[in-house]
């Protein structure tokens, strides 16, 4: 017999074309004729699809067709009588990043994005939960498009470049990890923990989407057990006092180089403000780099703290940007970079050292339509992900 399922909580119905329905939940839908609609009822409180169809007498094959893509698009969620819901790690979102397809394993990409809309973990304003969408929708103007004859993705025009970057080279969108009502951040921590471990199985390099800078610490949690550095550009550094059981976004690399065995170092540029003379912001294998060591896009210094014997994941706060260009941010700092500084840093980055992951956080709800932090944090992620493939496109260029 099939599984017990029940309506996701948080689905809707919604009016479509033709007289018939649309049953929607975060980036899934499903059309229902009219007569159809009458099925949802028996998983208000459980039901199988089995028992469902028992009181359905037209046209059953096609019904059932029906609830089974409810249940795969994650409409009607498993039910167990003594555990509840069990909710999917992660659903679809309707506007993906640049366009580009829903992810699926058997579909091979570069480069894959994950929506972690989560601020739990943030000590000042909160927001950040709604990043992904605000980066999300600051990426509609850079689409990413399929050439109709050679069924290869288009690339991009750089324009301040004047040449095409990231042509033929395949991306999806993850989605958004899902959190459950009631549930906790550890609960938050193992299912990005679990979807980054995902994409990196299927292939994928995650671009994770922020959220506050805590999700950083189960995205590297998901990598191999072997080496890794973390370059951070930051306002600050996020080596704040542990407490018990809560990694939030001012300790989170404290954690990370405590908890975390595989993590090798971690250097973070971009640090500016005043702090208490009693608060402790260092770790032997945290190196600080200063605003003024990288204010005009210069990232020798990093590159020089960042030896090439490692890979990298590239951690971006976007308080790192000055507050006069990325205005929606929990704990905005005055005196940071310009945006051609950042793109500079993150360019040069990029091509001198093996990035195999990053995140870029913090990015809060847009403060109004001229807002520019989301499309600001959209350019940055094509710019990081241009200079990677040019790396690896390098690196197999045949020798003269």
């Amino acid at each position: 017999m099939s599984p017990r399922r029940v309506l996701a909580p948080d689905a809707r119905i919604v009016p479509a074309a033709d007289g018939r329905f649309e049953l929607r939940r975060g980036g899934s839908a499903v059309l229902l004729d009219a007569d159809q609609l009458p099925l949802l009822s028996a998983f208000e409180r459980g039901s199988t699809i089995d028992e469902a169809l028992e009181m359905y007498s037209s046209a059953p094959e096609e019904a059932r067709r029906v609830l089974e893509t409810c249940a795969a698009e994650g409409l009607l969620l498993p039910y167990e009588a003594d555990k509840g819901v069990a909710w999917p790690d992660r659903e679809h979102v309707f506007e993906t990043l640049f366009g580009t397809p829903n992810h699926a394993p058997e579909h091979p990409v570069a480069f894959s994005f994950l929506g972690v809309p989560f601020d739990g973990g943030t000590t000042g304003e909160p927001g950040a939960r709604f990043g992904p969408r605000t980066i999300r929708e600051g990426s509609q103007s850079m689409r990413y498009d399929i050439h109709p004859l050679q069924m290869q993705p288009c690339g991009f025009w750089d324009q301040a470049a004047s040449r095409m970057v990231l042509e033929g080279v395949w991306m999806s969108d993850a989605g958004d990890i899902v959190l459950p009502p009631g549930a906790t951040a550890y609960d938050l921590r193992m299912r990005v923990e679990s979807a980054v471990r995902e994409l990196l199985e299927s292939g994928a390099i995650p671009v994770l989407l922020g959220g506050d800078h805590s999700l950083t610490y189960p995205a590297l949690a998901a990598y191999p057990r072997s080496p890794i550095g973390v370059i951070q550009i930051d306002a600050h550094t996020d080596l704040g006092a542990l407490e018990i059981d809560r990694v939030h976004h001012g300790n989170v690399f404290r954690a990370v180089l405590e908890r975390l065995d595989h993590v090798d170092r971690i250097v973070t540029a971009g640090l500016r403000g005043y702090l208490s003379g009693a608060e402790d912001q260092t770790h032997m294998r945290a190196t600080a780099i200063g605003i003024s060591k990288v204010y005009d896009g210069d990232a020798t210094a990093i590159l020089e703290a960042a030896p090439d014997d490692i890979p990298y994941y590239l951690s971006i706060d976007i308080d790192a940007v000055d507050p006069a260009f990325a205005p929606s941010t929990g704990t905005p700092v005055p005196g940071g970079l310009t945006p051609h500084a950042l793109f500079s840093l993150v360019r040069r980055i990029g091509l001198e050292r093996h990035i195999v992951g990053m995140d870029i956080t913090e990015v809060a709800a847009a403060s109004g339509p001229g807002d520019p932090t989301g499309q600001l944090a959209a350019t940055t992620i094509l710019t990081a992900l241009s200079a990677i493939t040019e790396r690896m496109t390098r690196a197999l260029r045949p020798a003269d």
